[in-house]
């Protein structure tokens, strides 16, 4: 199968080794599974910030019964609680083991033509997207009425319970999948995606992930393959934070980090945030911040593996010099044990593409040096040479300095 994206420096495969679910029939939904412990594959550092099961993370939290169970109030979905998205009214739906409801008409996203977003539903797009083999994608969030956002630490941002997060990947313009994570009462987030059937009237939850879903190239990941990239970030969410928000939106409804700081949706107003550099090292900074940062960032347990970091902080935008990407990856050798590429020594080698890992590692599928190792089947040929562009601009003299 094709799992899921998880970082491009770390050889990590030894830690998915052991997570291969088969594919979910097309002809329905799945009607069982549970989220592992391990969050296919993450440590039990990263677990413990609570998304192990489908329940509430390590604190041991009901699973599909009572507390936030989606059928009855409170949070749930579909329930007639303050904080609920459907319409509701307090019928029972069904659900996985875990909590998430079998169809996602039950989750709240959309109105009952399945086209028409449901009240409170508003768009974003991260300003750098992470490569998806060519799949168009669309994001909404769901923020519970009068919570904020705690932004006390700009670079990694806590959501409030309730919040629910949801992406569609689209390919030749039908939608093939959309994905829901939501935040559950200790911490945890609830994470399932739906395979949309061919009428393009529902999508039915799948757990162990589909192959070539609806006759496409696109690989739907199971619950397990979902936390594998989730794990590594405190708070699981990716794309929606200050530096991806931090752009001009076209789109009147869509959320900005502007438009969230005139709501009062954040607990902490951000500074002014502009990527430092030239527009070739802004492209490359934050191309390697969305498609590398997740996993390799200094929260993640990636890092007792590699030291590299390219999430980019808020608070380190002076001068490219200054980025964790630069200091940490210009210049420096790779420490791995395994996996190397013959001939480069360098993580990223100023003036030379082909002497230096970055590039040569996300040049390449299928091997056991190839970033990222999952989730992908086509070199980002732009997202490449982007990255390329950058290092030959770089001085070539810079590491004898």
């Amino acid at each position: 199968m094709k799992p899921s994206h998880i970082g491009w420096i770390g050889l990590l495969l030894s830690h998915i080794a052991g997570c291969s679910p088969g594919p979910t029939s097309a002809s329905g939904p799945a009607t069982g599974g549970q989220l592992s412990a391990s969050g296919g594959g993450a440590s039990a550092s990263d677990a413990a910030g609570g998304d192990a099961t489908g329940g509430d993370a390590a604190g041991g939290g009901p699973s599909g019964a009572g507390g936030e169970q989606l059928s009855s109030g409170g949070t749930g979905l579909g329930s007639g609680g303050d904080e609920t998205m459907g319409s509701g009214g307090g019928t029972p739906i069904e659900t996985l083991e875990d909590g998430s409801p079998l169809l996602l008409s039950q989750t709240g996203l959309y109105a009952s033509d399945m086209t028409t977003l449901a009240p409170g539903v508003r768009p974003f797009e991260p300003r750098f997207a992470l490569w998806s083999d060519q799949a168009t994608k669309r994001r909404w969030i769901w923020l519970p009425d009068g919570e904020q956002i705690d932004t006390t630490d700009m670079d990694y941002w806590v959501f409030p319970t309730g919040t629910r997060v949801f992406k569609e990947f689209n390919r030749s313009g039908v939608r093939v999948e959309t994905r829901m994570m939501t935040k559950r009462e200790r911490g945890g987030w609830q994470r399932v995606a739906y395979m949309w059937r061919i009428d393009q009237n529902e999508a039915d939850a799948v757990v162990e992930g589909v192959e070539n879903a609806s006759g496409t190239d696109h690989d739907i990941p199971s619950q397990e393959d979902c936390g594998t990239c989730h794990f590594r970030t405190p708070d699981k969410v990716l794309g929606f934070s200050a530096l991806q928000l931090a752009w001009d939106n076209p789109d009147p409804e869509a959320w900005s980090l502007t438009k969230l700081v005139e709501a009062g949706k954040l607990t902490t107003a951000p500074p002014s945030l502009v990527l430092p550099g030239d527009d070739t090292a802004k492209a490359a900074l934050g191309y390697m911040h969305a498609n590398c940062g997740h996993c390799h960032n200094p929260q993640s347990s990636v890092t007792t593996r590699v030291t590299v970091s390219f999430w980019l902080s808020t608070s380190l935008l002076g001068s490219v010099e200054e980025t964790p990407t630069y200091t940490s990856a210009v210049c420096r050798p790779i420490e791995l044990e395994e996996g190397s590429v013959e001939g480069v020594d360098l993580i990223i080698d100023p003036g030379s593409t082909q002497t230096s890992a970055v590039y040569r590692r996300m040049d390449t599928r299928g091997e056991q040096f190839s970033m990222p190792p999952l989730g992908t089947e086509l070199v980002d040929t732009t997202g490449r040479d982007a990255i390329g562009a950058w290092i030959q601009a770089l001085s070539a003299t810079s590491c004898s300095q």
